[in-house]
């Protein structure tokens, strides 16, 4: 009986580790941000990470609305906005003074169908939001700080 729980306790530790191989670890002032279960992965595609826009738009306090029809995800927060539609490069985001900027990806939003998520490259995303984003090639760790975090 030991022996089956030994085995089983093994299998569990290396699936869990083979879970997280593909994806980065990501820290945001300081905090690990970890996407809950069901919500998507991190996604390591063309020496790009990828991840889900509900988790960091929610991480950020947005609310998320996806609208079907024109495959377009949103964020609002007080006065501030965000859109994006699947398949596009452009990134629409308002701030409190009702400016609306555009801001240009290198490389489409997409839709993963197997998990029903949206994703775009995290460095982008923290980037428009006003993040600094670093990224630690021996912990495979992205690093996001916001600027009040770097002025204090």
């Amino acid at each position: 009986m030991k022996k089956i729980i030994t085995l089983l306790l093994i299998g569990v530790l290396l699936c869990s580790s083979v879970a997280f191989a593909d994806g980065s670890t990501i820290m945001i002032d300081d905090k690990e941000a970890t996407i809950a279960e069901g919500m998507g992965s991190v996604k390591n595609i063309s020496d790009r990470t990828f991840v889900p826009v509900r988790f960091m738009l929610e991480y950020f306090g947005y609310t998320v609305v996806w609208d079907e029809d024109s495959q377009l995800v949103a964020g609002y927060s007080g006065d501030s906005f965000f859109a994006l539609n699947i398949g596009a490069k452009t990134l629409f985001h308002g701030v409190e003074n009702g400016e609306t900027k555009k801001t240009e990806m290198d490389v489409v939003a997409f839709l993963d169908e197997t998990e029903d998520r949206t994703y775009v490259p995290l460095r982008f995303l923290a980037e428009a939001f006003g993040f600094l984003v670093d990224y630690d090639e021996a912990t495979d760790t992205v690093i996001i700080t916001s600027q009040t975090e770097i002025t204090e």
